[in-house]
């Protein structure tokens, strides 16, 4: 009994200390365990360091090489800003270069002639003061464009209608600006040349404004059969002005004052149907 009993507590014994042997095994393990992983990761935050490390370099390499392509492309747009401009220069020239042609209007010698007279007679205008005599004057200057236009007068021994299209356009344009000179310096004039003949003054202005820009418009409406008669009938008080003004039109022969009413009449069919 007593050898039994020993047994078992020799059995127990031996079980106590495997057990014992194993939890200190385990601990050891599970010791060396949690050691081993410390070191693993303080590994891995040291290579990720070093990696991250590593990897600025490339990244820098690619900001380098985007910072170099940028500043090409911004020469590149200079270089293209430069050739617009250049060709908007090129572009700009020959647009000058049409305009200088545009304006190179030919002209026959007749024209010329006509022309550089009303030029003369426009400057003569906007350069004198004014008097009494310039007002008769003015009036009487008027009175022979408005002849030479509508009734056949003659500057320089030129008739309107022997003129080219461009001397024609370029004769009622100065012929506007002289009415207009004259019409800044003595404001409603044509109303005090003849009561009778004032409408009619004024018509054949407003057609010598219209075709200073249109030529083919003033050939087209002409001076009215009513109006040009007025102005025909008129005649005996126009003929003051040819008594009591010098025109500053030089050179001119009006035909007003030198034709009877019968031979104007006959001036005006031809040239209603010209």
């Amino acid at each position: 009994m007593k050898m039994k009993k020993t047994t078992y507590a020799l059995i127990t014994l031996g079980i106590v200390i495997v057990l014992g042997i194993g939890v200190l095994i385990g601990m050891t393990i599970n010791n060396n365990i949690k050691k081993m992983n410390g070191e693993n990761i303080n590994n891995a935050s040291s290579n990720n360091v070093d990696t991250n490390q590593d990897s600025k370099t490339p990244i820098l390499d690619h900001v380098s090489d985007m910072q170099d392509t940028i500043n090409a492309a911004k020469d590149k747009v200079s270089d293209i800003n430069n050739t617009i401009k250049e060709s908007n220069n090129n572009v700009n020239d020959v647009i000058n270069e049409l305009n200088t042609t545009n304006t190179d209007t030919t002209y026959s010698t007749k024209d010329n002639d006509v022309i550089n007279t009303l030029k003369d007679t426009l400057n003569n205008i906007k350069n004198s003061e004014v008097t009494e005599n310039f007002t008769k004057n003015a009036k009487k200057t008027f009175i022979d464009v408005v002849d030479f236009i509508f009734y056949g007068g003659t500057i320089k021994g030129h008739t309107f209608e022997e003129l080219t299209s461009n001397g024609k356009s370029k004769v009622l344009e100065i012929a506007s600006n002289i009415d207009d000179a004259i019409e800044a310096k003595v404001p409603g004039y044509k109303e005090s040349i003849s009561s009778g003949a004032s409408k009619a003054f004024k018509e054949a202005s407003r057609l010598i404004k219209k075709g200073s820009s249109n030529l083919n418009s003033f050939l087209q409406e002409k001076l009215s059969e009513e109006n040009y008669n007025a102005i025909i009938d008129a005649k005996d008080d126009l003929v003051y002005y040819s008594k009591n003004a010098v025109s500053f039109i030089k050179d001119n022969a009006p035909k007003l004052f030198n034709t009877v009413k019968e031979k104007l009449s006959s001036w005006y069919q031809k040239y209603k149907n010209s």
